[in-house]
């Protein structure tokens, strides 16, 4: 059975009755009750971000690295027919990653971001969530098994890995941008990762953070990436809320005007060496992944990885009546 697009909001669907579209956005779990009338979903699901790993805490004169970045979550989009649902289905929206606390013993390493949580409706679509940012490394990307891609599902966007910190102690590696095909069109294949924080050189010299992700929307715009946390012990700045509506929102979506989409990275924070280091910025809501946090010396606290942000769950509903 087939189902065109019908091009406006509400229209005459043969002798069956009127066509009509009904959009939710969730950005919790709860329980989608199927309507009457239903004839198809366009199920959008974006797993949360990965948190970023906090900085270390060594003696002078020993290399003190920044935390690396969470990695960003996927997105998965799939078409279903009403005859596949049951009566009730869990939406399942999961929680964004928490950052690596900052490091309060001397003579650490850097500690671990948590991974983010994967988001689903129920078994028709699974999104998994970002890595967390693991100590001096970016979190690695997670990867979409082929139970998280249905034979009915239209494609996904994979998560991209956080940055590692520099090795010798150097300013944050910045997040990447998404990038522009040969073509001239802006290329959105992967849901960016996080920045690392700054280290602290043997000489005993700080750094600045990495500065943040940068993504397309549909207008084929960049947002501003988040700041990078400034020397000494500045913390990163947190990540632009709902840019990335290029990323999740459909065609037919895009009719019922929704309002959330994916988020940017938080930045990285810089180090300090008389002076905590700085805290790695939230990623802004949603599935966007925490910075690094800063690197410091003994007898101060490193910082903090930022927080990723939680996960999202849209719903287009046909419905006949």
């Amino acid at each position: 059975m087939a189902v065109g697009k019908f091009h406006n909001k509400a229209q005459t669907a043969g002798s069956t009755g009127t066509l009509s579209f009904n959009l939710i956005e969730y950005t919790s779990t709860t329980n989608w009750s199927k309507p009457s009338g239903l004839v198809m979903l366009e199920v959008v699901c974006v797993g949360a971000g990965g948190g970023g790993g906090s900085g270390s805490r060594q003696a002078t004169g020993v290399l003190s690295r920044g935390g690396g970045g969470g990695a960003g979550g996927n997105v998965v989009f799939t078409q279903l027919l009403a005859s596949s649902l049951a009566s009730s289905e869990t939406v399942t929206v999961g929680a964004g990653g928490n950052g690596a606390t900052a490091i309060t013993a001397d003579n650490t390493t850097s500690g671990n971001g948590s991974a983010g949580g994967d988001t689903s409706f129920g078994a028709h679509c699974v999104a998994k969530g970002g890595g967390g940012g693991q100590g001096v490394n970016g979190a690695a990307q997670s990867t979409l098994g082929t139970a998280d891609q249905p034979d009915w599902s239209y494609g996904f966007i994979g998560s991209s890995a956080g940055q590692n910190s520099a090795g010798a102690g150097g300013a944050g590696t910045n997040a990447a941008a998404q990038s522009v095909n040969a073509g001239g069109a802006p290329n959105f294949s992967a849901n960016v990762g996080g920045p690392a924080g700054s280290g602290v050189t043997t000489a005993n010299v700080a750094n600045i953070g990495g500065t943040g992700s940068r993504l397309y929307d549909l207008t084929g715009t960049l947002n501003t990436a988040a700041s990078a946390g400034t020397n000494p012990g500045g913390a990163g700045g947190n990540g632009t809320d709902n840019h990335a509506d290029r990323m999740v929102h459909t065609p037919m979506m895009i009719t019922e005007s929704p309002v959330r989409a994916i988020g940017s990275s938080g930045g990285g924070g810089g180090s300090g060496v008389s002076v905590a280091g700085g805290a790695g910025g939230n990623g802004g809501n949603y599935g966007a992944p925490g910075g690094g946090g800063g690197a410091s010396r003994n007898g101060y606290s490193s910082g903090a990885g930022g927080n990723g942000s939680g996960g999202l769950v849209l719903i287009l509903e046909y419905i006949v009546s």
